[in-house]
């Protein structure tokens, strides 16, 4: 029996390739957190039909007692355009524990739910467990819009699923594009991801009231289209662009970024909380601190290493551009800010930031006053950490626990995520570029050891007696090996430690070349790079 897919909002519609959406979306929300309740509760209180989705039954059900119990959603601090800050709240269509619950319209039914838009609210170390379960159920959105396609040809074309990420963590299109070719996609879905969360928010009581701390002005997604060409693109992005506005409403303004691998380095978490730590901690012995935890920001050092890392990032930019020839590269990497670039554009206007440098304006932003380092009780487990904020995952000011005794808590997102899927990530893309990054790899190094990790491993042509650790590992002196003007300082670190499954690098997923990669990812329109005498490939 065919599988039938249905989706209140396209019942009856055709979507045109070139014009906007429908006015009502059925969005599937993944996630029980903080974003996942603005998502849903926001877009139920706009006359959407959202679904929550989390794979914690338990908490499921906990999330839907509070939203019965008080009729509803409730997000406060919510902001429109024009207007001041106001109280909305709104139903979900339905709150679920497992994907059969989110795509069956009854239980053992053949008929499927078709969403417009699937979000991932989720951290970035949770994104593959949702896109394996997600996979074949999108790929039966796939098939059917296919198969309607192809049954009336002369209707404008569909807008295919959206399936987006809250936050693209470096990497998230890769991670989603493999997760699909695993499950058989052969037909178009749109891949998309914000670069930060639209709001500042928490939770204040689950299923119940959600609260937006603060709204972004504006925010760049990025657009890519699974499996597909430069063509598609161009026809799908300006549609899931609306998509995605409508989504999260109307401020912040929803920009098209230049791409996902822009994105990707430009991770300002990836750069932020691992270097300040590694400022901090790197010399370290050991021994416990007196509470409270130290402030995070405002004790950034005026030699922060930030910048440098952002330079290296801004050369990895440089060098896979010089390859490419004019109109070559879907994605430019624009959206690739340097961190100061990205400071003034987010807290420039405001009159207490002193922009000498990067460090001064971390030191005096008011938006960050107050936020501490990760720590936890020294005598006791990881679990038992100071509080933190569920808006952002550091301490907030008024709930700093003055514990006696402190440690350094490294098994925090600031380790597991913003390295992981943060600085690994860019350092893998600049590993393909053969752009040295010294800077990004101290700190990285310096992390992975704290965190009991292996993400950068000594290349084995190194050590006394070594072979080759992978075919991007070029002997020095052999065809095709970069060359060296003097002799490196340290011995050559290479993406190819037991924890690289952790991320979502490139060599995670089989890229050892750069041509390879661009183009497999997108991100280059065609066979035309050049190689490293300047010469066209062809």
């Amino acid at each position: 029996m065919a599988t039938e897919l249905e989706s209140p909002s396209t019942r009856g519609v055709i979507m045109s390739s070139s014009s906007p959406p429908s006015k009502l979306l059925r969005v599937l929300v993944c996630g029980g957190g903080n974003a996942a309740h603005v998502f849903a509760g926001s877009l139920a209180a706009r006359g959407h039909l959202p679904t929550l989705l989390t794979t914690y039954p338990k908490e499921a059900e906990a999330i839907r007692k509070g939203c019965e119990a008080n009729a509803g959603m409730e997000i406060r601090g919510w902001t429109t355009r024009g207007a001041s800050v106001q109280t909305i709240r709104g139903k979900p269509a339905a709150i679920v524990g497992s994907f059969e619950e989110a795509f069956c319209l009854a239980p053992r039914s053949t008929r499927r739910v078709r969403y417009d838009l699937v979000v991932l609210a989720v951290p970035a170390p949770f994104h593959d467990a949702y896109l394996v379960k997600l996979a074949p159920y999108l790929r039966q959105s796939a098939e059917a819009d296919a198969n309607r396609a192809s049954q009336f040809m002369d209707a404008p074309v569909r807008l295919p699923t959206i399936l987006a990420a809250a936050v693209a963590q470096g990497g998230f299109d890769m991670a989603a594009r493999a997760a699909l070719a695993d499950a058989g996609v052969e037909n178009e879905v749109v891949v998309a991801g914000f670069e930060t969360l639209p709001w500042a928010c928490r939770v204040a009581r689950p299923g119940a009231v959600a609260e937006v701390l603060g709204t972004k002005d504006q925010v760049d997604a990025a657009v890519a289209v699974f499996p597909g060409a430069s063509r598609n693109l161009e026809a799908y992005a300006e549609p899931a662009l609306q998509t995605l506005q409508m989504a999260v409403g109307p401020v912040p303004a929803v920009r098209l970024a230049s791409g996902f691998l822009g994105i990707t380095l430009s991770n300002i978490n990836a750069f932020w909380h691992p270097t300040l730590m590694w400022h901090k901690w790197r010399d370290w012995d050991g021994t416990p601190v007196e509470g409270p935890p130290p402030l995070l920001y405002e004790t950034a050092p005026d030699d922060l290493a930030c910048d440098l890392m952002s330079a290296e990032i801004a050369a990895v930019v440089a060098a896979i551009r010089s390859r490419y020839p004019r109109g070559a590269l879907a994605d430019d990497m624009s959206s690739a800010r340097s961190v100061r670039a990205w400071f003034l554009d987010s807290y420039g206007p405001d009159p207490a930031l002193d922009k000498t440098s990067t460090a001064t304006m971390m030191r005096t932003n008011p938006a960050y006053r107050g936020l501490t380092h990760p720590m936890r009780p020294a005598n006791g487990s990881p679990d038992e950490r100071t509080t933190v904020s569920r808006t952002s995952g550091e301490t907030e000011p008024s709930e700093r626990k003055k514990a006696s005794l402190l440690v350094p808590d490294f098994s925090h997102r600031y380790v597991a995520e913003d390295v992981g899927f943060g600085l690994v990530v860019m350092r893998g893309v600049a590993e393909l570029a053969g752009v040295p990054t010294p800077t990004i790899d101290a700190v990285i190094v310096w992390a992975q050891k704290q965190a009991g990790l292996s993400f950068l491993v000594e290349r084995e042509i190194d050590k006394p007696g070594g072979e080759l650790s992978h075919p991007a590992a070029d002997e020095p002196g052999s065809p095709g090996a970069e060359p060296r003007a003097a002799p490196e300082p340290l011995p050559r670190l290479i993406c190819a430690g037991a924890d690289l499954t952790k991320t979502r690098c490139p060599q995670r997923f089989g890229w050892f070349d750069l041509r390879w990669f661009m183009q497999s990812n997108g991100y280059a329109r065609a066979e035309e790079a050049d190689d490293e005498r300047g010469c066209q490939r062809t």
